[in-house]
Protein backbone atom coordinates (compact mmCIF):
# COMPACT_ATOMS: atom_id res chain seq x y z
CA UNK A 1 0.00 0.00 0.00
CA UNK A 2 3.41 2.21 0.30
CA UNK A 3 2.96 2.78 -3.78
CA UNK A 4 -0.49 4.61 -3.74
CA UNK A 5 -0.22 6.05 -0.43
CA UNK A 6 -1.80 9.41 0.33
CA UNK A 7 -0.18 11.76 2.56
CA UNK A 8 -3.53 12.78 4.12
CA UNK A 9 -3.41 9.32 5.60
CA UNK A 10 -2.24 8.93 9.19
CA UNK A 11 0.57 6.58 9.94
CA UNK A 12 -1.49 5.27 12.45
CA UNK A 13 -3.69 3.43 10.27
CA UNK A 14 -0.51 1.53 8.46
CA UNK A 15 0.86 1.20 11.74
CA UNK A 16 -2.67 -0.44 13.25
CA UNK A 17 -2.90 -2.54 9.91
CA UNK A 18 0.31 -3.91 9.68
CA UNK A 19 0.29 -4.82 13.79
CA UNK A 20 -3.30 -6.69 12.97
CA UNK A 21 -1.75 -9.03 10.32
CA UNK A 22 1.18 -9.24 11.83
CA UNK A 23 -0.70 -11.12 14.43
CA UNK A 24 -2.63 -13.29 12.31
CA UNK A 25 -5.94 -11.29 12.16
CA UNK A 26 -7.61 -9.66 9.24
CA UNK A 27 -7.53 -6.25 8.74
CA UNK A 28 -10.56 -4.53 7.05
CA UNK A 29 -10.67 -0.44 6.28
CA UNK A 30 -11.09 2.25 3.74
CA UNK A 31 -8.12 3.56 2.48
CA UNK A 32 -7.17 7.23 0.83
CA UNK A 33 -5.15 6.49 -2.00
CA UNK A 34 -3.27 8.37 -4.63
CA UNK A 35 -2.84 7.68 -8.60
CA UNK A 36 0.30 8.41 -10.23
CA UNK A 37 -1.11 11.31 -11.72
CA UNK A 38 -1.32 12.68 -8.58
CA UNK A 39 -5.79 12.38 -8.23
CA UNK A 40 -7.16 10.37 -5.57
CA UNK A 41 -9.18 7.77 -4.79
CA UNK A 42 -10.79 5.48 -2.06
CA UNK A 43 -10.60 1.95 -1.36
CA UNK A 44 -12.28 -0.27 0.49
CA UNK A 45 -9.70 -3.03 2.07
CA UNK A 46 -9.33 -6.44 3.20
CA UNK A 47 -6.11 -8.06 3.87
CA UNK A 48 -5.73 -11.44 5.57
CA UNK A 49 -2.75 -13.67 6.43
CA UNK A 50 -2.65 -16.98 5.19
CA UNK A 51 -0.81 -19.28 7.48
CA UNK A 52 1.02 -23.05 6.82
CA UNK A 53 0.25 -25.51 9.31
CA UNK A 54 2.65 -24.80 11.86
CA UNK A 55 0.67 -21.33 12.53
CA UNK A 56 3.74 -19.07 10.14
CA UNK A 57 2.55 -16.65 7.81
CA UNK A 58 3.48 -17.30 4.45
CA UNK A 59 1.97 -14.19 2.87
CA UNK A 60 -0.94 -11.87 3.20
CA UNK A 61 -3.94 -11.76 0.26
CA UNK A 62 -5.51 -8.12 -0.21
CA UNK A 63 -8.86 -8.09 -1.70
CA UNK A 64 -9.62 -3.88 -2.68
CA UNK A 65 -13.04 -2.84 -4.05
CA UNK A 66 -12.66 1.25 -5.47
CA UNK A 67 -14.87 3.00 -3.97
CA UNK A 68 -14.53 6.53 -4.41
CA UNK A 69 -18.06 7.52 -6.34
CA UNK A 70 -19.69 6.08 -3.06
CA UNK A 71 -17.42 8.42 -0.39
CA UNK A 72 -17.84 11.56 -3.11
CA UNK A 73 -21.70 11.20 -3.45
CA UNK A 74 -21.48 10.86 0.62
CA UNK A 75 -19.59 13.89 0.64
CA UNK A 76 -21.87 15.57 -1.96
CA UNK A 77 -25.37 14.53 0.00
CA UNK A 78 -23.53 16.34 2.95
CA UNK A 79 -22.57 19.74 1.52
CA UNK A 80 -25.99 19.90 0.06
CA UNK A 81 -27.62 19.78 3.81
CA UNK A 82 -25.61 22.86 4.53
CA UNK A 83 -25.57 24.55 1.25
CA UNK A 84 -27.59 25.85 -1.49
CA UNK A 85 -26.27 24.12 -4.68
CA UNK A 86 -26.74 26.86 -6.82
CA UNK A 87 -25.70 29.85 -4.49
CA UNK A 88 -23.03 27.97 -2.00
CA UNK A 89 -25.61 30.04 1.02
CA UNK A 90 -26.53 28.27 4.17
CA UNK A 91 -29.81 26.63 3.15
CA UNK A 92 -32.58 25.91 5.87
CA UNK A 93 -31.47 22.68 6.62
CA UNK A 94 -27.95 24.52 7.86
CA UNK A 95 -30.07 26.68 9.27
CA UNK A 96 -32.40 24.75 11.51
CA UNK A 97 -29.48 22.59 13.12
CA UNK A 98 -27.73 25.68 13.56
CA UNK A 99 -30.44 27.15 15.49
CA UNK A 100 -30.70 23.88 17.63
CA UNK A 101 -27.43 24.07 18.26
Amino acid sequence: HAIFRDPDTPTSVYQELWQTIKRKKMWHGTIKNRKKDGSMFFTDVTISPLVDFEGNVEKYVAIRHDITNLVEAKERLKQQSRTDALTGIGNRVKLVRDIEK
